[in-house]
């Protein structure tokens, strides 16, 4: 019974020597493409890498445009205030220039009444 077992085993080995001969080019064949594959996905990972420090930058952009626009509209709401406050001021600036002409008058008709008077 035992060396039964060993002739099997020996067919099976020979059995996978000759398999093995026979489609050594297509295992050779398949381990060129394993060894591409295992290359194309060293560079897949690298890329993915530089695509999520990009996205890393990016986000710190966002971020800070984020900042940018939230001043802005901030900025945005002082504006009716300040145009307020600007029609205020030239409001001001014409009763300013009405006092100065009503001044200016009145200096003219003072003049005029010395002189009347000298």
């Amino acid at each position: 019974m035992g060396n039964h077992v060993k002739i099997i085993e020996a067919d099976i080995s020979g059995d996978l020597a000759t398999l093995v001969y026979k489609n050594a080019d297509q295992i050779n064949a398949l381990t060129k493409d394993v060894s591409t594959l295992l290359e194309r996905t060293k560079q897949i990972d690298t890329q993915i890498q530089k695509n999520a420090e990009q996205i890393q930058k990016n986000a710190d952009q966002i971020g800070a445009l984020t900042k940018d626009v939230s001043t802005l509209v901030e900025r945005t709401k002082q504006i009716p205030i300040l145009t307020e406050q600007v029609g205020k001021l030239n409001l001001a600036w014409g009763k300013a220039q009405g006092l100065v002409a009503t001044v200016g008058i009145a200096v003219l008709i003072l003049m005029e009444v010395i002189r009347t008077l000298s």
